[in-house]
């Protein structure tokens, strides 16, 4: 190997260090390659705002760019060169990056959106492929951003907006969503509930108070719900879905339902009440300590067909449950004892069969009455 020396640097090197140059007697600069580096650094420094030299540079860079552009070496140098440069400055590029984004927001959200318009099937299937990468991304972003402040006070903004804008979007794309994935909404919502019971219990009675007050007056409000709702009897799943659903709530809340049914019936009065047939004028006279249990009941007994009064279930039978009608003679205090109604129930039994009104009563309860009665 040949050894040459380097007049700036004052060393002997050998001439691979040497950059070529034809002007030269030897072809060889007369700097090294190290030197001749350093030169260049200090003129682009010097020269930074030179509009001519900027010029110069870039069309050199073009220049060289238009010569190797389908060099793999070339290639494969930039993309190393590019890495590096990737690793080294991490924090220039994003500022860089940011204050694009901030100079340039109109044009990359329509440059974006031209780019969605024309590639939508593209980046559906891209998306499809990759759901749980994107997933994942998305994760790690939303825990980074959570404890700003500020990301978070413009993300509730930004949601407002969107609902405010896009309401019937949304309901459509929710309904879709639920009639596709139904039995997974329902599963994903009882477990919701059961982690957070006293929370969804407050949330439902705010929501009721509220619903109640703003439509207490709407009737057309009323009627679609009825509608709906005869609309869904028709359907065996639904029907056995709500069935189900009324079960597991027995199941869960036995005692508030004992409760309730308690307090029911210290509200229910006591009294005598009369059933009357409109088509013959017959009556049967009765009492309880719970009349409108009373009155269910026989309507209960009277459709199955097994009510003890057999005159009452023929007539009821023929003429239809319509003829018939429920009337309270009188009414008393719900902790009144049964002997007493029943004492009261016989006087007027006897005082309708000595005016000789028809009646349905065949027994008389006499022991029920007073010595002196």
């Amino acid at each position: 190997m040949k050894i040459k020396f380097c007049p700036q640097c004052e060393r002997k090197q050998f001439t691979s260090c040497f950059n070529k140059n034809r002007r030269q007697r030897d072809g060889l600069s007369a700097q090294c390659k190290s030197c001749a580096k350093e030169n260049m650094r200090i003129y682009r420094e010097k020269n930074k705002e030179n509009p001519q030299h900027k010029k110069r540079h870039l069309e050199s860079v073009k220049r060289y760019y238009e010569k190797n552009k389908n060099n793999p070496e070339f290639k494969e140098k930039q993309r190393k060169r590019a890495k590096i440069y990737r690793e080294t400055h991490k924090d220039e590029i994003k500022i860089r990056k940011k204050r694009y984004r901030q100079k340039n927001k109109e044009k990359i959200s329509a440059s974006a959106k031209k780019y969605y318009e024309k590639n939508r099937e593209k980046i559906k299937k891209y998306r499809d492929k990759n759901k749980d990468k994107f997933r994942a991304i998305a994760c790690s972003k939303r825990k980074e951003n959570k404890k700003n402040p500020e990301w978070v006070a413009k993300q509730k903004e930004r949601t407002k907006k969107y609902r405010e804008k896009n309401k019937e979007k949304i309901k459509t794309r929710r309904r879709r969503y639920f009639e596709e994935n139904r039995q997974k909404c329902y599963e994903s919502l009882y477990r919701w509930r059961e982690k957070n019971k006293e929370h969804w219990k407050d949330k439902m009675r705010e929501y009721a108070r509220t619903h109640r007050e703003k439509n207490k007056d709407n009737p057309e409000r009323i009627k679609k719900r009825k509608e709906r709702y005869e609309k869904n009897k028709q359907k065996p799943e639904w029907v056995e879905r709500r069935q189900l659903a009324i079960k597991r709530w027995r199941l869960k809340n036995k005692k508030k339902i004992a409760e309730y049914k308690r307090r029911s019936r210290e509200r229910m009065p006591a009294g005598l009440y009369i059933i009357e047939n409109t088509m013959t004028s017959k009556i049967y006279v009765g009492c309880s300590t719970q009349l409108p249990r009373r009155w269910s009941q026989h309507k209960r007994e009277l459709n199955k067909g097994d009510h003890i009064n057999s005159y009452l279930q023929r007539d009821y039978e023929e003429y239809g449950s319509s003829a018939f009608k429920f009337v309270v003679l009188r009414e008393y205090p719900n902790d009144t004892p049964l002997a007493l109604l029943e004492r009261e129930e016989t006087k007027m039994i006897l005082e309708n069969k000595k005016k000789k009104i028809p009646m349905y009563n065949v027994v008389v309860k006499i022991s029920s009455l007073g010595p002196g009665e």
